[in-house]
C-alpha cells in the first residue's frame, strides 16, 4: 500500500513538472488507505474473536504464548485427531490425604493451601512450553509437543520437572515460615514425577458442546505408572528409557 501510494504520488508530481498535466492522486490513495484499514480491521476483529474462544475453551490447558500463535494461525490447532511423539509428564504431591484429614475443619484453607502449592509446579511446565492435560487427585499431568511442535519436547519436559522438584523445597520453606508460631506446621511438600515418550493420539476430545485438546497413548499410561512408582524412591524424578535417549 506504502509502495502504490509513493508511486502514484510520484507519478503525479512528475507529470504535473515535465508535462503540465495535473493528476488527482489523493482521492484513490484515501480510497486505498481506507481499504486497507478496513481489511486490517477485519483481520483484526477476527483474531481478537479466535483469541477469545481459543482463551475460553483451551485457557487451562494450553500456554499463553501457544493460544497467540494458534489465534494468528489456526490452522496449527488440529482438532480432528492426529499422531504425535510427544512427552508426557505426570507429577504427584504426596501426602495430600493426610494433609486433607488435618484441615477438615478448615476446608477454605486446605483449597488455599492446594492452590500455593500446584501454582507454581504448574507453572514450571508452562514456562518450558508444556500443555496442562488435566489435574489429578494429587496433582497433575502435562505434555510437550503438541499441538504446536517442539524439537526438544524431552530435555523440556525434564527441565521442567527439575524446576518443580527446586519449587516444591521453596514452597516448604514458605509454609514452614508462615506457620512458624502456629502450632505444627504442615508437612514438607514431597512430589514423585514421571515422565514417558512415546507415539499417542492427539486432538479435541469432549462432549456436550465442551472440547478440550488432550492426548492418549501407552505413553500417557507408562508416565502415570512410573510417577506411581516413584514412591519406592523417595523424592524422585523417573524418566522411561525412550525419554532419556530422546
Amino acid at each position: 500500500v506504502v509502495l502504490v501510494l509513493a508511486l502514484a504520488f510520484y507519478g503525479a508530481w512528475w507529470l504535473a513538472v515535465t508535462q503540465g498535466l495535473a493528476l488527482n492522486a489523493l482521492a484513490p490513495g484515501a480510497g486505498l488507505v481506507l481499504v486497507f484499514a478496513a481489511g486490517g480491521l477485519v483481520r483484526f476483529s477476527q483474531v481478537r474473536r479466535l483469541r477469545r474462544e481459543l482463551r475460553f475453551a483451551f485457557s487451562d490447558s494450553l500456554p499463553p504464548a501457544v493460544i497467540e500463535k494458534i489465534a494468528r494461525q489456526p490452522s496449527l490447532l488440529s482438532l480432528d485427531g492426529e499422531t504425535r511423539n510427544v512427552t508426557y509428564l505426570v507429577c504427584g504431591v504426596r501426602g495430600l490425604g493426610g494433609l486433607a484429614a488435618s484441615f477438615r475443619d478448615n476446608p477454605k484453607g486446605f483449597t488455599r493451601l492446594l492452590e500455593r502449592v500446584l501454582t507454581p509446579l504448574m507453572d514450571q511446565a508452562l514456562v518450558q512450553g508444556g500443555a496442562i492435560d488435566r489435574l489429578t487427585a494429587d496433582g497433575f499431568a502435562a505434555f510437550w509437543n503438541a499441538p504446536l511442535p517442539d524439537a526438544n519436547h524431552a530435555t523440556h519436559a525434564c527441565e521442567a520437572a527439575n524446576g518443580m522438584s527446586v519449587m516444591s523445597s521453596r514452597v516448604s520453606e514458605t509454609l514452614a515460615q508462615q506457620h512458624r508460631g502456629e502450632g505444627a506446621a504442615p508437612a514438607a511438600v514431597e512430589i514423585g514425577v514421571g515422565i514417558a515418550t512415546g507415539s499417542v493420539i492427539a486432538g479435541g476430545l469432549g462432549g456436550h458442546g465442551r472440547v478440550g485438546y488432550s492426548v492418549h497413548g501407552d505413553a500417557v499410561t507408562l508416565a502415570g505408572r512410573i510417577q506411581a512408582s516413584s514412591t519406592q524412591y523417595g523424592p524422585a524424578v523417573i524418566v522411561a528409557a525412550e525419554t532419556k535417549q530422546a
